[in-house]
């Protein structure tokens, strides 16, 4: 089986710091892959590069058989930022139906599209969305009125609405409780069943109980498999205040 993203040499700098170097990853259908790693090692950086946000300076990448660019349509992406204020006066709702902008089922752009011309399907596939995510219920509310825990289940509606084939995620639980923290993964997990994800995390001696696989980033790239991880390996590299998975890069 063809991997589903495979990033081969591939490298990026932003200016003339190098951020990632020769990254060989290889993501399989339906895996679920954790990445972890420092802060400023890369992790963002990879997830962009994926997204076609960004572009290697050199190295090959294919998502889908395709440039990230052409498959851009087929991800779902839940940034670790909202990427709006919280007082911004938006319904739940709308901030779901954004999920919808710039792509139908062929991808094609949909500029003009505002919240008021959904069509049936389209209201449909955002109430679908909702109720996946298990906040039905919080439809018209303001999405200032959210705790942290239903703003992450609201912006993972909106990256469902598109109905993705690969859904990344950056720190998802990163401004929640630990129960918030577990419920977000017990979903993810269940999404895993139609879906490959991939998540940023720092909180690897949670995840490993999740993922399949672990991608450590610190500018180069090891993967380990989740069997590998116990607490020896934890903190040794980061201390206490950052769970990781030890290993060696070279520079």
């Amino acid at each position: 089986m063809n991997p589903v993203i495979e990033l081969r040499g591939v490298g990026f700098t932003y200016g003339a710091e190098p951020v990632l170097e020769d990254i060989d990853l290889a993501v399989r259908e339906r895996e679920f892959l954790g990445i972890v790693g420092p802060n400023a090692g890369g992790k963002s950086t990879l997830l962009k590069l994926i997204l076609g946000l960004l572009t290697p300076d050199h190295g090959q990448l294919h998502v889908l058989g395709g440039t990230p660019r052409a498959t851009r349509h087929l991800l779902g992406y839940v940034a670790q930022h909202p990427g709006f204020s919280r007082d911004f006066p938006i319904s739940v709702r709308q901030v779901v139906e954004l999920g919808l902008l710039g792509r139908r089922e062929h991808g094609g752009p949909l500029a003009s599209l505002l919240p008021a011309r959904l069509n049936a399907d389209e209201r449909a596939r955002v109430a679908q969305a909702l109720d996946e995510v298990e906040a039905g219920d919080l439809a018209t509310r303001q999405i200032g009125s959210l705790s942290g825990g239903q703003l992450q289940r609201v912006l993972l509606a909106r990256a469902l609405v598109s109905r993705p084939r690969i859904l990344l995620l950056d720190e998802p639980t990163a401004n929640v409780d630990q129960r918030a923290e577990g419920e977000i993964f017990d979903l993810l997990k269940r999404l895993n069943e139609r879906m490959t994800i991939l998540v940023v995390s720092h909180d690897i001696a949670f995840v490993s109980s999740y993922v399949t696989r672990v991608a450590c980033i610190n500018r180069t790239l090891v993967c380990h498999p989740t069997t590998a991880i116990d607490a020896k390996l934890l903190h040794e590299l980061y201390g206490d205040k950052v769970r990781m998975v030890a290993h060696e890069h070279t520079t």
